[in-house]
């Protein structure tokens, strides 16, 4: 319905009498599947560029419905990988992180979530759920490493935020002249599990 009116602001009393013709449905109800409209498309209330919010006045859809079906329902994910800021790797983990970060779109269609936006969590890490929901990533790749002498024993696991579940988890134990390796040994993984693009 949004589609149809692009680029006007739609009342909620519009989008719920046109929407929901004849059935009661509640504010409630309607702020819900805005959620979930924005979680699919990775939009958000405070960076919009879906679907803006239009204080006390209802709801715009930002782009034009032909750009939208270019592509930007692809599901999201986000990867950080951490290590020990005490140890002599130092920004191991950042640099993994990025290694994977620019490997995952060569090995699926899923959209990455950028190193710089999930750089915020490296000193600071929570839930994944918390930060699947912050970043409207579908799916959350944490990963841990620890350099002993002269290898890196680390492990990753994919989440799904929407119920903290765990849909696969590895783990490596390799020697630290082939690091760069464990970047791709990550992706790998990370891609051969992630669910299909086309599932609901």
């Amino acid at each position: 319905y949004l589609a149809s009116r692009w680029p006007e602001v739609v009342s909620k009393e519009e989008i719920l009498e046109s929407v929901w013709p004849g059935v009661f449905v509640t504010d409630s109800a309607l702020h819900q599947t805005v959620l979930e409209l924005r979680r699919v498309f990775g939009d958000s209330a405070h960076a919009a560029k879906l679907l803006q919010t239009i204080y006390r006045r209802g709801y715009r859809l930002l782009l034009q419905p032909k750009e939208i079906e270019g592509g930007l329902a692809r599901q999201a994910v986000a990867v950080l990988i951490l290590s020990p800021d005490d140890t002599p790797e130092g920004n191991l983990g950042e640099m993994v992180t990025e290694a994977v970060i620019n490997e995952l779109p060569h090995l699926s269609e899923w959209k990455v979530i950028s190193g710089a936006s999930v750089s915020r969590y490296r000193n600071h890490p929570c839930d994944p759920q918390i930060m699947g929901s912050e970043l409207c990533a579908d799916i959350v790749a944490i990963g841990h490493l620890r350099r002993a002498d002269e290898r890196i024993a680390a492990s990753c696991e994919v989440i799904s935020p929407r119920d903290g579940s765990q849909i696969c988890g590895a783990r490596y134990n390799i020697p630290f002249s082939n690091a760069a390796s464990l970047a791709h040994l990550m992706a790998v993984d990370i891609a051969v599990n992630l669910p299909s693009s086309n599932a609901s």
